[in-house]
């Protein structure tokens, strides 16, 4: 799936642990979210690989189409191959669900009974995974009379965030009850 000098990068880095039973960090580059990535260049393009799915394929062989590879560890940034294992995306949802690894430990549906089975609609406030504000939060920004800088500090957010809020573009659901 990759290139070679992908996997060769990769064996370099395996070569240096060698206790199977611990997490075995990526020490290069890593995705938001905490993946070992490089990239490599392909069709005079650059493509991104991810450091557990090459260690997994040099380990254990190719990764079937559609398939996720998953940390039994949970831990996005080990890419020891004894840590890894092959399952389809309902799987891996299931399994961070069963941990309590979604946004606030909360559960969420799967399967047939996932929200976006039957048609995709947007999550809303703080129940969406991406939201860094509650509700409570959204309702002192509308009431507050601070510069908008101010308030994109205080609330670790930008000043267009604010701005949205205030012009009720965003988080429109949510009233400023007097």
């Amino acid at each position: 799936m990759y290139s070679d000098s992908t996997y060769v990068r990769v064996k370099d880095k395996l070569a240096l642990f060698s206790d199977t039973s611990a997490c075995w960090e990526w020490p290069m580059s890593k995705t938001r979210a905490g993946y070992g990535q490089l990239t490599y260049r392909e069709d005079n393009s650059t493509k991104l690989a991810y450091a557990h799915r090459a260690s997994f394929e040099i380990a254990k062989g190719p990764i079937p189409d559609g398939m996720c590879v998953c940390h039994t560890c949970d831990n996005p940034g080990c890419f020891n191959p004894s840590h890894l294992f092959i399952g389809s995306h309902q799987q891996n949802m299931a399994d961070m669900a069963s941990k309590g690894r979604t946004k606030k430990g909360k559960s969420y549906p799967i399967g047939d009974a996932h929200w976006a089975k039957g048609r995709r609609k947007e999550v809303q406030g703080s129940n969406n995974g991406n939201s860094k504000l509650e509700e409570a939060d959204v309702i002192e920004i509308l009431r507050s009379s601070e510069k908008n800088v101010r308030l994109a500090e205080r609330f670790g957010v930008s000043q267009t965030i604010i701005s949205m809020i205030k012009k009720r573009k965003v988080w429109a659901h949510v009233s400023p009850s007097v």
